[in-house]
């Protein structure tokens, strides 16, 4: 009898219990794979990190498992699967949930994301693979999915920001762990940056959505709208009753930390800047969405 969305619930996290803080140190089974073998293991380094040491002398324990996948790589081989479930470029077709065709198999990371117009990067396979953990929880608890939705703060539209003014730097090559090395050890097949290395790619970051104090709109600004004291991030001010609603400061901000707003005394559809620059990523989505409704609002007392 097959388990029910409960029961496999109950063992996904049963799963997780048992796992935590062990290592696997081998395969068992006689003629096909029935439970690996665990070993207690712990991070040896000082900040929480690998290497990873094992504890062969402590008592082993064991998870059942139907089947075992060695990955050793970091390239998807899909030859087995049906051409049905992959997308012109080769990688795993998935729909808005994350699932695969009408079935409850999900995917998640590169494998579905090459091709997609989205960056290869481990700050969204992370976050892929976290929605696709929410809809597997609801698919088990007989929850039905929904749509994502994608929040008014996050900038999805490069054409919001000025790339002329970030200059092409390539991404930083990371050393990888020999093949032959991947099956014997614990360590990270993807290396990880020097310091020098790792500052080198955080600059390259381009801040979307924050101010990083450039002072282009204060230099570019025709009229004197744009006033600031002091050079730093979201001490610009805009003097409204100036402005023209050129939009030359939306056009040259660099990080799309800047967006006109319908002007609130005209009905006609006249845009202007009334919106504040934004001191953190997404600030500028509130501040719009605050304009907007601020007709609704009672009126204060002065």
């Amino acid at each position: 009898m097959p388990a029910s969305p409960e029961d496999l619930h109950d063992m996904m996290e049963e799963g997780v219990e048992l796992m935590h803080g062990l290592a696997m140190t081998a395969v068992l089974g006689e003629g096909k794979v029935e439970a690996l073998q665990l070993h207690p293991a712990r991070f040896t380094g000082k900040i929480n990190a690998s290497p990873i040491a094992i504890d062969r002398e402590a008592p082993a324990k064991k998870f059942a498992v139907d089947n075992v996948i060695i990955a050793v790589g970091q390239k998807a081989k899909l030859d087995w699967m049906p051409a049905e479930f992959k997308t012109e470029r080769g990688t795993i077709k998935i729909d808005e949930f994350g699932r695969i065709g009408n079935t409850n198999f999900f995917a998640a990371g590169d494998v579905v994301q090459l091709g997609s117009g989205q960056p290869l990067m481990v700050v969204n396979a992370v976050g892929d693979g976290k929605r696709v953990a929410f809809n597997l929880d609801k698919v088990l608890r007989s929850i039905p999915l929904e749509p994502r939705t994608v929040p008014i703060d996050v900038i999805v539209d490069l054409n919001r920001m000025n790339m002329t003014y970030f200059p092409h730097f390539p991404r930083v090559q990371q050393a990888m762990l020999a093949p032959a090395a991947r099956r014997s050890t614990q360590q990270e097949v993807i290396l990880a940056y020097s310091e020098e290395q790792a500052s080198m790619e955080a600059s390259r970051c381009f801040s979307c959505g924050t101010c990083n104090a450039c002072d282009n709109c204060y230099l570019v600004c025709p009229e004197p709208c744009i006033v600031r004291s002091v050079r730093s991030n979201g001490l610009y001010k805009i003097l409204v009753d100036y402005c023209k609603g050129c939009r030359v400061c939306i056009e040259e901000c660099p990080t799309g930390c800047l967006e006109g707003v319908p002007e609130l005394d005209f009905d006609s559809g006249v845009v202007r800047m009334d919106t504040a620059f934004a001191i953190s990523q997404g600030l500028h989505g509130r501040q719009a969405e605050e304009l907007r409704n601020l007709g609704d609002r009672p009126a204060k007392s002065i």
